[in-house]
């Protein structure tokens, strides 16, 4: 059986890296033909990170780049800008659809994907909705399945959905599966409030994630690192974080610390305004990583303050597979699905971060503490990668 992968976003992410990782895992584990379906720009995303180059090294994968027969004006940064700016989806139900099918990636798609029974294809969206897939996934008799990754476009989506749905459409054609089951419990309001009925489509979540972290590095000697690696936006509160740090390093708690921010984003300039002194003394990094795991392997504890929740995050799995202990923000389903006592919960506000921060680095400063909750967060990790609850779900939808 041939199987698509097409991952649509111009670079990486928690669901690039987690799409690529799947494709790793599936070619080199199951007997399907599997191709990857992306553009040029997030392909030079994968080669540039070391982790991600190591799996698309893998020359079981074939690789297929749509922007070669896609016009410049398409591939051009502004325009991809434009496609994002939520005034945009305001107005798409006015768009004709034949327009719409000729500036996203349908047009393109079916360049590269046969139309024959024994294809299956996958989609996992980035940054940027992708009308034409459901233009695919409309015509391709229940072929398809899109996932929905995030918390972000789920009323993008929403309005896509209206635009390209009709009353007569079979719309169990349309297996939409979303990552967890705080972003499905949105997307279905998202649905709802645009008129979409999700009783009448193939509408799932996945109970868990899929987890494959394959190590590049033997576990080194802990150091006392502290790693948020996160795009530096206001949902993943690194500026809350940042306070605190700053805060810490005054009363002298951290001053055997380091801490590193491995991210990029708009508030990366407000987190360095805020940690100057640290910076400059060399107690704190602040930038994206092309080798997120070389740091990993030697801290200590892993800070995850998103406000939707923390699971399924892929970098909180990835300092599992590391021996992090890990401090968590109590939001979404996150109490629910790390149900370990090891794992450190806080509410978002300072005083609670503070405090939490605070019993997390006593434990990681007890030698004896420390390897006791470390390898309890691993053991967690492997328990939920044993389950496959991700690849059941999967399969159950693709049938492969």
């Amino acid at each position: 059986m041939k199987y698509f992968l097409l991952v649509a976003s111009n670079g990486i992410g928690g669901a690039e890296t987690r799409a690529l990782k799947l494709l790793s895992y599936l070619s080199q584990n199951t007997t399907l033909d599997c191709c990857l379906i992306l553009n040029q720009s997030l392909l030079d995303s994968y080669q540039e990170n070391k982790f991600t180059k190591y799996l698309i090294s893998n020359d079981k994968i074939e690789i297929k780049v749509v922007d070669k027969d896609r016009p410049n004006f398409i591939k051009d940064h502004k325009f991809n800008v434009l496609l994002k700016d939520k005034r945009l989806y305001k107005f798409i139900k006015l768009i004709p659809g034949f327009i719409l099918k000729r500036i996203s990636w349908y047009k393109f798609m079916l360049k590269h994907i046969p139309n024959e029974e024994d294809v299956k294809i996958h989609c996992i969206h980035g940054e940027t909705p992708r009308i034409g897939t459901l233009y695919w996934a409309k015509h391709n008799k229940g072929r398809v399945n899109i996932e929905i990754t995030s918390n972000r476009h789920v009323f993008e989506w929403g309005i896509q959905f209206k635009k390209v749905l009709r009353a007569n459409d079979d719309l169990k054609n349309f297996h939409t599966t979303c990552v967890s089951q705080t972003v499905f419990n949105n997307f279905s309001k998202a649905l709802n409030s645009y008129g979409v009925d999700t009783e009448a489509i193939s509408l799932d979540y996945y109970q868990g994630p899929f987890l494959f972290f394959p190590k590049m590095y033997d576990n080194a000697e802990k150091e006392n690192i502290i790693v948020f690696a996160h795009r530096l936006i206001n949902t993943k509160n690194p500026i809350l974080f940042a306070e605190v740090v700053k805060e810490l390093y005054d009363e002298g708690v951290l001053k055997n610390w380091n801490v590193y921010f491995r991210g990029d984003g708009a508030l990366k300039e407000d987190i360095s305004n805020i940690l100057t002194e640290e910076i400059e003394s060399k107690k704190i990094e602040i930038g994206y990583t092309t080798d997120l795991q070389a740091d990993l392997r030697k801290s200590k504890l892993f800070i995850s303050l998103v406000i939707t929740g923390n699971f399924p995050s892929n970098s909180v799995f990835e300092a599992m597979n590391y021996n992090n202990i890990l401090l968590l923000s109590d939001t979404g389903i996150t109490k629910e699905k790390f149900d370990f006592p090891e794992v450190n919960l806080c509410q978002l506000e300072h005083n609670s971060l503070k405090e939490t921060l605070l019993k997390a680095i006593e434990i990681s400063e007890n030698e004896e503490a420390f390897k006791k909750d470390s390898l309890a967060t691993n053991a967690y990790y492997n328990y939920l990668v044993e389950k496959g609850e991700y690849l059941a779900k999967l399969n159950s939808i693709l049938n492969f």
